[in-house]
């Protein structure tokens, strides 16, 4: 399963990515990647049997609402 998962997004990868990187679109690109890993991470976990994906997730926006709204809401 999570070899059928890295082709999955090997397959994304190189469908998408060559495009970005010939138009030198460097943010696009860059928020692609993250996008790409993100939920590659989150599958593989998935996969794994690990179904409580939303740690990992509050802990990369905690930072985030502490910033925008002055307080985490965890």
């Amino acid at each position: 399963m999570i070899f059928l998962l890295i082709i999955l997004y090997l397959a994304i990868f190189f469908l998408e990515g060559p495009a970005l990187i010939k138009e030198e679109d460097w943010k696009t690109f860059s928020v692609f990647l993250a996008l790409l890993a993100l939920g590659m991470a989150l599958s593989i976990r998935a996969a794994f049997g690990s179904y409580e994906l939303s740690k990992p997730l509050e802990a990369l926006f905690a930072p985030l609402a502490e910033l925008l709204f002055g307080h985490s809401p965890i």
